[in-house]
């Protein structure tokens, strides 16, 4: 079972959801987030809760915002109070001292401030400094500063423990993500937010992975910076709650009025608004909420969206919160052709603003919440996965992935592509975290993903293929999807080729080691030898092209390639993977960074360097480790659909006259 394993390689970040538990500590208006730290906190191996210990920690350490006043009291007559609260640190640069802010209480204009004292600043500034807001538990006093004349009362926080129970190791994240396929991933992740997976039912009553996605397209925000995205779905699909309830990092506005000052930056005070504390700001209900100078706003947030700049009169700020439009509309709407959003607020309705979004989340695609969509049984902590998410957030790596494998049209929209690269960036990040280079993307995962896709959602079609032209359709796609891909060098390869030439096999073209593989050859080993699909490595360098990177040579001329395999001579770190009735379907390799190393082989195979001057520039100034491939999208789509000509699968067909060029 999914949720077995994921105890297993989870470990001590795990925790028993359960709905009548979840329901318990929403009556108390505990977030999930804090829901899970308290309940690890207070649970044995096997799940079960000591209830009295979490309602005598409640009462202590976690208090209404009426019982500061208490607490002030408290304070003034001696006593130190503890308690767990969200917290703003700064440093006071006139007055030389560290203060804070507990703005749930009030914050300075409540009285809910003071100085930290100098101690606790010194252990804790890479915590307190670092983050615009901090959780942990603080210890409060009160004492008396100034002059016998005028005398001065302060707050001073004495005492501080960060809420985190845990250290995140991406690394540990990273390498666990691994022991999961991306069908099992895709449920974890729904579990560790709080949701059910089985309950994404479709119309025929199946679990769907697509309304799964549709749903993820959610946490994007949590993951990669400035995404900005729109929702627009019925009331009671869960929006609220996944924006306000599983991470401390987000801050959903709720009703209200929303001014310059809040959202953005304060001129009186010369301090950012929202968007500069939090990972995402989202609006929720966005046509009950009021702006004050709506036009000022609207103009500050295209600035802000585009350039991620907050600007005051006398400063600017960066900032990299996405912001988020959450809005219910009629299921009579429901429709991505008309314009949806021209009543949802003057600030967003507008061309201009909304061409700054990055995405459009259709609401009406994800289940209402149900008793039957809550996460029950073992799942990863929500605090902890979205602490694992904020720091993504941070790692770069990922977006320099995206880079090397898209491909931009010169005369692309700015706005446009940098919305792609935003979405595609923050999925890597949500969904293969272990992906560091092109080369970690696992091929047989992707061609498994797009056949799996094909069968969630064309079935109809693909019953009338499986009817009228190839009647093995079906059981052959089903047969990819179980199936383990084979990992075979290509010194083996062509073994397995001459072994079956000696047994009287017949090839139109010779075999040897050092010719590159014909089709007769790619599709023996793919459908009479293994009866599935092939994935081949280590070529020979001799049909390779110049600039893919060469295995490292034994002392007898040979080469060691992919998990050690040897070879007879020089091959490449290149990939191709094998698929039954088609032959080749992706073809990947490691590319040389290392200039010295590319002109050494152009060199060696006397090629003209006249055309090559702009590729050789990649390399003169410096460049890094990557890798990628391509997938032949007209050959999946011969494969999934069983046609028999290629012809018949071009989406743009290159017909007389049809081109400019």
């Amino acid at each position: 079972m999914l949720e077995e394993k994921v105890r297993e390689v989870f470990a001590d970040m795990v925790v028993l959801k359960d709905p009548q538990r979840s329901e318990y500590f929403s009556n108390l208006s505990i977030p999930s987030y804090m829901r899970d730290w308290l309940v690890m906190k207070f649970s044995d191996d096997d799940g079960i809760i000591d209830y009295d210990s979490v309602r005598r920690y409640i009462k202590r350490y976690i208090p209404n915002r009426e019982d500061f006043e208490q607490y002030k009291f408290q304070m003034v007559n001696g006593e130190s109070v503890q308690f767990l609260a969200r917290v703003r640190v700064s440093v006071d640069v006139k007055s030389g001292k560290t203060v804070f802010e507990l703005p749930d209480f009030g914050g300075a204009r409540g009285g809910a401030s003071g100085v930290v004292a100098f101690d606790v600043a010194e252990e804790w500034q890479e915590t307190l400094l670092r983050e615009s807001e901090n959780w942990g538990i603080v210890t409060l006093c009160w004492t008396m500063e100034g002059t016998a004349s005028k005398p001065k009362g302060v707050i001073s926080m004495v005492g501080y423990k960060p809420f985190c129970p845990y250290t995140v190791d991406l690394d540990f994240y990273r390498e666990a993500r691994q022991q999961f396929d991306i069908h099992e991933w895709i449920d974890v992740i729904i579990n560790a937010v709080d949701y059910n997976p089985d309950g994404y039912i479709d119309e025929e009553g199946n679990v769907s992975e697509s309304k799964k996605l549709f749903f993820l397209r959610r946490l994007l925000p949590f993951v990669e910076k400035r995404v900005n995205l729109i929702e627009l779905a019925p009331k009671g699909t869960g929006k609220s709650y996944v924006f306000e309830k599983i991470s401390k990092r987000g801050w959903l506005i709720s009703g209200g009025t929303v001014s310059r000052a809040s959202l953005i930056y304060d001129n009186a005070r010369k301090t950012g608004g929202l968007l500069t504390r939090f990972d995402y700001v989202g609006f929720d209900e966005v046509q009950s909420i009021t702006f004050e100078n709506p036009g000022q706003i609207q103009q500050a947030l295209k600035h802000y969206m585009e350039f991620g700049e907050i600007k005051g009169f006398d400063a600017m700020l960066t900032a990299d919160a996405g912001v988020i439009v959450l809005g219910n509309i009629n299921a009579e709407r429901f429709d991505i052709n008309k314009n949806m959003v021209e009543h949802i607020s003057e600030v967003f309705g507008e061309s201009a603003t909304l061409d700054r979004f990055h995405g459009f989340i259709p609401g009406w695609e994800i289940p209402r919440l149900t008793t039957g969509l809550i996460a029950k049984g073992w799942a990863i902590n929500t605090e902890y996965f979205a602490e694992v998410m904020h720091a993504l957030r941070d790692d770069l790596s990922y977006a320099s992935v995206v880079d090397s494998m898209l491909e931009i049209p010169s005369k692309a929209d700015k706005r446009h592509t940098t919305a792609i690269k935003r979405i595609c960036t923050a999925f890597l990040k949500l969904l293969f975290p272990h992906v560091q280079s092109p080369e970690d993307i696992d091929r047989e995962d992707f061609i498994k993903f797009c056949v799996q896709w094909a069968l969630d959602n064309c079935r109809d079609d693909l019953e009338f293929l499986n009817k009228m032209v190839d009647k093995g359709l079906i059981e052959r796609l089903e047969g990819v999807l179980k199936e383990d891909f084979v990992r075979l060098p290509y010194t083996e390869g062509i073994r397995i080729l001459q072994e079956a030439k000696a047994q009287g096999h017949k090839f139109e073209f010779p075999c040897e080691w050092g010719d590159d593989l014909a089709s007769e050859h790619e599709r023996y080993l793919v459908e009479e030898h293994f009866k599935k699909p092939v994935i081949m490595t280590d070529y020979p360098r001799s049909f390779k092209s110049f600039y893919m990177k060469q295995n490292p040579a034994t002392d007898d001329g040979g080469s060691i390639g992919y998990k050690g395999a040897v070879a007879p001579g020089p091959t490449m770190q290149g990939t191709d993977v094998l698929f039954p009735s088609i032959g080749e379907i992706i073809g990947g390799s490691v590319r040389e960074e290392s200039y010295d190393k590319l002109m050494a082989e152009i060199n060696r195979r006397e090629m003209d360097m006249t055309h090559l001057w702009w590729y050789l520039d990649t390399r003169r100034y410096g460049s890094c480790p990557h890798a990628g491939f391509g997938l032949g999208f007209e050959r999946l789509i011969l494969f999934v659909t069983g046609m028999q000509n290629i012809r018949d699968v071009i989406p743009f067909p290159r017909t007389p006259k049809n081109a400019e060029f």
